[in-house]
């Protein structure tokens, strides 16, 4: 009998390491504090991405009675939870961050000393508070660079669709005070839109026709266009979009990437907006298409996200020579073939036009 009660005892121990954590809506659907563990610390190694979903369950709707048993199992995972909750918050919400900051606090000092050396051997505790004061210093010397409003190009690649999205918009919008909103429409079918509805929401709207002489060179014009008539004064970030921006995002992202702006806090050159991944791969087309832009082969397969819509900074605008610019356009001017006899040779549009545009 006394190996029942030892296996009953050691089933005690395995089961307050495991740190289950309930959702915070589904009854059926919990989090195992193994799972949060590996994610953070592939995090902090800089070999994975932070584990959002994961930080959300763990601090958001919290009970009373469940906060109080993950503290009696498991403090370390709240507290972990909780520093990167801070984390996150700090480009778009500085007042959520620093509750999130004290809530962390809080949990911390509940701990005796010997509880808290303990928890750090397990939960990457050191890890995360350094984490958040890396970002905390880069969110502060990127706000105290700007003493003007941020200036912004929303360009938009247009054929006949529909831009009520723009009216709302449906996206958060900075406050004018902040950033200075100016939408470049690019109309690829000879169409003259209406802007009217949402023309007095942005410091400006302007209307271009673009030309694709018979060649389908889908968003690759427009945006190669808006590069070269503002290389010498780009945007400090100019945002590229196809009309039917929906298809490809999510505007609760795109939010916290407009939130930022007006935070003065994005500090990224470069910013995927789409959620579509593309498999990644590498046929001889693409390794041409490569070796055209940058003059060297591709080290590796290329991968991406579908569909071209992204935020640019004028830094890595300005990174791109001009020149090059000129090129891509003759190039997707012209149509240009797949040589080696990849399927024959074929023009290159469409799908090759979003990844074109996505390496220049």
């Amino acid at each position: 009998m006394h190996w029942i009660f030892l296996l009953g005892g050691f089933a005690s121990i395995i089961a307050s390491e495991v740190c289950v954590v309930p959702h915070p809506s589904n009854e059926n659907w919990t989090l195992d504090g193994a799972e949060l563990q590996y994610k953070l610390q592939r995090f902090f190694t800089k070999s994975g991405p932070p584990p959002l979903e994961e930080i959300f369950i763990s601090t958001q709707n919290l009970t009373s009675d469940v906060q109080e048993k993950l503290m009696m199992e498991c403090p370390g995972l709240l507290i972990s939870a909780f520093l990167v909750l801070a984390e996150t918050q700090l480009p778009i919400a500085p007042q959520r961050s620093s509750e999130a900051l004290a809530k962390a606090d809080t949990l911390a000092e509940g701990l005796s000393e010997q509880q808290y050396l303990d928890q750090s051997q397990i939960w990457p505790l050191q890890a995360a508070f350094q984490s958040y004061h890396r970002a905390l210093a880069e969110v502060t010397e990127a706000k105290a660079q700007w003493q003007k409003p941020m200036e912004v190009h929303l360009v938009v690649c247009h054929c006949r669709e529909s831009l009520d999205w723009l009216e709302g918009p449906r996206f958060y919008m900075p406050r004018a005070s902040r950033v200075a909103v100016d939408v470049f429409v690019y109309e690829k079918c000879r169409f003259d839109t209406d802007v009217s509805g949402f023309s007095k929401t942005f410091r400006s709207v302007h209307q271009f026709d673009v030309d694709d002489q018979g060649m389908r060179r889908d968003e690759c014009s427009g945006y190669l266009r808006h590069l070269i008539h503002h290389y010498e004064e780009p945007a400090d970030y100019t945002l590229f979009f196809q009309a039917d921006a929906a298809d490809h995002m999510h505007w609760g992202y795109l939010s916290l990437v407009t939130k930022s702006m007006d935070q003065h806090s994005l500090t990224s050159p470069f910013v995927h907006l789409n959620y579509p991944r593309l498999i990644t791969s590498l046929s001889p087309c693409r390794a041409d298409v490569f070796q055209q832009l940058f003059d060297r082969p591709p080290a590796r397969t290329l991968g991406s996200y579908c569909c071209a819509q992204f935020a640019v900074s004028k830094s890595r605008i300005r990174q791109n020579p001009l020149e090059r610019c000129v090129e891509d356009v003759q190039t997707t001017t012209v149509g240009w073939i797949c040589p080696r006899g990849w399927r024959g040779g074929r023009v290159l549009r469409s799908m090759e036009c979003g990844f074109f545009i996505s390496l220049s």
